[in-house]
């Protein structure tokens, strides 16, 4: 095996196995209070490692299941736009515009990378307006996230060379930016951080 295809399998297993257990965090909240927000987030993680797990069975098996993972992954970056743009504190609607335009305008990588743009400025404006400083990990999640589909996008549209290198390295940053995330909140809901 090659080096990059080696790090490509352990950022997609990385990323996969935290979305996974994102997964889980909105369970939790799902059982102690239904919300519409809470529900779209379980359903688009739940997108999101489904499509992360068809990247990684390519990097394994040679498999092609491009499209369906492009569909997945872009159907569960509109549900988290979506849910954020309903919060209460969100002053956003307006990129919804902008989204639907990119559909249009943008294919593949470069849409992906938009969508993920787009969550990571709507989640600063509310974590700007509430003061939530626990969510800028999710920022830089999601913004590292936008960086490395914009890598794919210049490695596989435009030909550019060992940008998929770079691509998976930043997902690798990216999956530790979701860790840190998930972990602060875990260490709220279960107390992790008291003696």
């Amino acid at each position: 095996m090659k080096l990059v295809q080696i790090i490509s399998i352990v950022s997609y297993f990385a990323i996969t196995s935290i979305f996974a257990a994102i997964i889980w965090l909105y369970i939790d909240a799902l059982s102690l209070r239904f919300e519409v927000k809470s529900f779209l987030k379980f359903l688009a993680f739940s997108l999101l490692t489904l499509a992360f797990f068809f990247r990684l069975t390519q990097g394994i098996f040679n498999a092609n299941f491009s499209n369906l993972e492009f569909w997945l992954q872009s159907s569960a970056l509109w549900l988290i736009l979506a849910s954020y743009l309903l919060d209460y504190h969100s002053k956003l609607q307006l990129l919804t515009i902008i989204g639907i335009i990119s559909i249009f305008f943008l294919k593949n990588y470069a849409l992906l990378a938009v969508q993920s743009f787009l969550i990571s400025v709507v989640i600063l404006q509310i974590s700007y307006s509430t003061k939530h400083k626990d969510l800028i990990p999710l920022i830089s999640g999601f913004g590292l996230l936008s960086i490395s589909e914009f890598f794919n996008h210049l490695e596989k549209v435009r030909g550019i060379q060992n940008f998929s290198l770079a691509a998976n390295f930043v997902l690798l940053f990216a999956s530790l930016t979701f860790f840190y995330w998930l972990w602060s909140y875990l260490a709220i809901r279960f107390s992790l951080g008291k003696t």
